[in-house]
């Protein structure tokens, strides 16, 4: 795919990777995942096949802390590519332009989100790319299209993308994102390239054809309904009725154009104001691949990005609002593409169409795009590793009684209820949420809609375990590092509905066999990992280096490999009536309360140590006169919680 290795050289023109936008109609999250983002997190060499590889590569890109987000219309997020299995915790936003501020009161319900545009920042600078190519198999390696990667390299360019992603983040209703863009990439103040966009003050059709523009080439794979009536539209914005129209179009089946003849077509067709043709020569020709970009060219400039030649594609408001997707009125998508100022340009036609044949009504109806319903309400799922909580936002002035939230990792349906400042819910199996990322929409029993949760917090997701108890006393006996253990697993389990053939781990099970390390070992490994407590819990001085402190505290107590509650659930998931059980469980409590003492020094906050209980089973060799000897001379802890028999 040649649009991979531009990619590639757009990620090392930046230095360090900071942040990486992309936005897109439509996404394909496997494609992203399986050859973008080892691309950003500098792993291109290791294309992820196996749940594991994607286990790792959640982690480098964890590591990485590369701001990357996604962006595409919420209706299609929220239709087939919410069935995809999503395997990284990259935040995917759904975009509505109807969400925008009133301001925009050009962007309806009828509205699409449907700029392809990546903007990569770093520390060596930041590049900007657009075209025609969607985040798919088939955008960027299928289908003719078109995209360009330049240097952002002048204040008048960052001024754009920051005026164009201020619009998207709004149209997303995001806000938790770090909002500081290069303000001035380089002192080159050339006008030989322009970032437009459905926020820029002018419109796309008023910036590209002027009162002396005289012929207009547009590739194109769709069209209005009526051509000639959107070319009428064309002229009466500009008040330009001297061009001639040159469109090469996507070919149905390499038969006939998206579009249907009518009288005034044919007029401009003998008299060859419009005329059809073919690719140029010099482009490769395949019949059988779509030819999906957009390519718009005058006497002074060239423009590659989005722009069908349809009303709302063009960002050309004009008459009343059909409620048609590419038949016009006043609604316009969220379109975006670069301008190149061209002295002399090139021709992008070849020969003409001598008998252009145009689709009938019922073609144009089964190639008609269809936009999938959503719900009478606005719903985001955010997932806060750090509390396991997740937050709900649902905005709606309907009646929203009869719909309820399915969530990964919470027993119940959840009934959903309008709340812009959000509603918190507890995560019952975090588990749940190592193996799925998605939430579902229900209107009783059938499934309305579902869509990706946000994480935030990611550093605080456990992406890997040991493999058994032995393994974790042993790692902490000897004072090993954790985090390069041979004995490390990712905790990623097969679902059980997922039956893609290329995924071949196996479920990993709890090991239920009897650990093997000796007492020794055991109370040696505690006493490391409760020394290991207190040097992370020295209170330092400054304000910031105590944030960092119980940052790096909480990540002991909750994230990474070997961490306490790692140490409870092994000790829940081996507890019997031996008497090894029983001690495993004292040891545990006992660490468990040194570290409620000094969390006490780095905060005071409602951390939820609920996670952290052991379910002691009382040992059948011991008598409750040994037990309660035992817990004096061992010094465990006083407060005994409920013991399971």
């Amino acid at each position: 795919m040649q649009m991979i290795d531009s990619f590639k050289q757009a990620i090392k023109q930046v230095g360090k990777v900071e942040k990486v936008w992309l936005t897109s109609f439509t996404i394909d999250i496997e494609f992203i995942e399986t050859y973008l983002l080892p691309i950003i997190v500098d792993d291109a060499n290791n294309k992820p096949r196996t749940h594991m590889d994607y286990e790792r590569l959640q982690q480098l890109y964890v590591e990485s802390t590369v701001d990357v987000r996604v962006f595409c219309d919420k209706r299609f997020l929220e239709g087939e590519a919410g069935s995809r299995l999503k395997r990284t915790s990259i935040p995917v936003h759904g975009v509505l332009p109807s969400l925008g501020e009133p301001k925009n009161k050009q962007f309806t319900e009828d509205s699409l989100f449907h700029p392809k545009v990546i903007y990569i920042q770093g520390k060596d600078g930041a590049v900007l790319g657009a075209g025609s190519a969607n985040l798919t198999i088939s955008g960027w390696g299928r289908n003719r299209e078109v995209f360009k990667f330049i240097a952002v390299n002048s204040k008048k360019l960052s001024t754009s993308i920051s005026k164009f992603f201020e619009g998207t983040f709004e149209s997303a209703n995001v806000k938790d994102f770090d909002w500081k863009l290069l303000p001035n990439l380089g002192n080159s103040e050339t006008e030989e390239v322009e970032f437009h966009h459905s926020f820029s003050d002018t419109n796309f059709i008023n910036r590209m054809i002027t009162a002396d523009s005289h012929e207009l080439t547009v590739w194109s794979p769709y069209f209005s309904k009526s051509i000639s009536s959107f070319i009428e539209k064309i002229e009466n914005a500009t008040n330009n009725r001297q061009i001639t129209y040159r469109i090469v179009p996507d070919l149905v089946n390499g038969k006939t154009i998206r579009s249907v003849s009518d009288e005034a077509l044919n007029q401009h067709l003998q008299s060859q104001k419009l005329a059809f043709h073919k690719r140029p020569e010099a482009i490769e020709a395949d019949e059988f691949a779509m030819v999906h970009a957009k390519i718009w060219a005058t006497e002074k400039d060239i423009a590659i990005g989005s722009w069908n030649f349809t009303q709302p594609g063009s960002n050309l408001l004009s008459g009343n609002s059909s409620h048609s997707s590419n038949d016009g009125g006043n609604s316009i998508n969220i379109e975006a593409g670069l301008i190149f100022s061209a002295a002399e340009a090139p021709c992008l036609y070849g020969e003409a169409i001598d008998e252009p044949q145009f689709s009938d009504h019922s073609e144009l109806e089964r190639e008609k795009l269809e936009v999938p319903a959503l719900p009478p309400f606005n719903v985001q799922v955010t997932l806060d590793w750090r509390q396991l909580t997740y937050q709900l936002n649902v905005s709606s002035l309907l009646c929203v009684k009869q719909y309820t939230l399915t969530l990964p990792g919470v027993k119940s349906p959840v009934a959903i209820e309008p709340a812009e400042s959000g509603q918190t819910l507890k995560v019952n199996d975090e588990q749940a949420l190592i193996n799925n990322r998605r939430f579902y929409i229900k209107k009783g029993d059938e499934i309305e809609s579902s869509g990706f949760i946000i994480e935030t917090n990611k550093d605080y997701r456990r992406n890997q375990k040991f493999e058994d108890l032995t393994s974790l006393i042993d790692a902490a006996a000897l004072s090993m590092d954790h985090e390069n253990s041979q004995r490390l697993v990712y905790r990623f389990s097969a679902s059980p509905d997922d039956n893609s053939e290329s995924w071949e781990d196996k479920q990993i099970g709890v090991n239920r066999e009897s650990p093997t390390a000796s007492y020794f070992k055991l109370f040696l490994a505690c006493q490391n990992f409760s020394k290991r407590l207190e040097e992370v819990a020295q209170t330092p001085k400054s304000a910031r280096k105590k944030e960092r402190q119980l940052k790096k505290f909480d990540q002991i107590l909750l994230s990474m490999p070997g961490c306490l509650l790692e140490w409870v659930e092994k000790a829940n998931e081996q507890q019997d009536d031996s008497v090894y059980s029983w001690f495993i469980a004292e040891e545990v409590k006992q660490l468990v309360q040194l570290a409620q003492q000094y969390r006490a020094q780095l905060a005071n906050d409602n951390f939820d140590w609920s996670r952290f209980n052991i379910n002691q089973q009382k040992p059948s060799q011991l008598s409750p006169e040994l037990i309660s000897w035992i817990r004096t001379e061992g010094n465990y802890a006083r407060a005994i919680e409920k013991e399971t028999r």
